[in-house]
């Protein structure tokens, strides 16, 4: 019972996470500002729209793809990684608990007075400890 409603839980917060990725993938601009610990706009006329998206597609389709295979594996989808799903649960585990732990301490003091901070001490950093526990209950 514990399981299904921690396979509820992952999957409420998965799915419209990774809607939200692709949607910035796709150029979607809403909420990238309080995603981002940076002005979104000024790195945008730094390094030019054609350098900042294709950063942007660089460094959003690894996570998108994660997601998409953790999504996958614990909602009993067959994938080509079935094999290593404890693996991938572990190792997801000990991510996303240790980049809560990270947000509420040394990513804190790096981005003052930001919507990023305030977002990521609120939001971000709980919602990777659930995920964390979640994975690590599944695994």
């Amino acid at each position: 019972m514990i399981e299904n409603n921690i396979l509820f839980l992952i999957n409420l917060i998965l799915v419209p996470a990774t809607i939200l990725h692709i949607y910035w993938i796709l150029s979607g601009e809403k909420m990238l500002d309080i995603a981002l610990p940076f002005d979104v706009n000024n790195k945008k006329e730094s390094l030019g729209k054609p350098i900042y998206y294709s950063l942007v597609i660089i460094s959003l389709a690894p996570v998108i793809i994660l997601q998409c295979i953790v999504l996958c594996l614990i909602n009993g989808i067959a994938t080509p990684v079935d094999t290593y799903k404890s693996i991938i649960l572990i190792g997801g585990s000990m991510f996303c608990m240790i980049r809560a732990v990270l947000g509420w301490t040394l990513m804190n003091s790096w981005f003052k007075n930001t919507p990023f901070q305030y977002y990521n001490i609120r939001y971000y950093s709980p919602i990777f400890l659930i995920l964390g526990l979640g994975f690590w209950v599944l695994s």
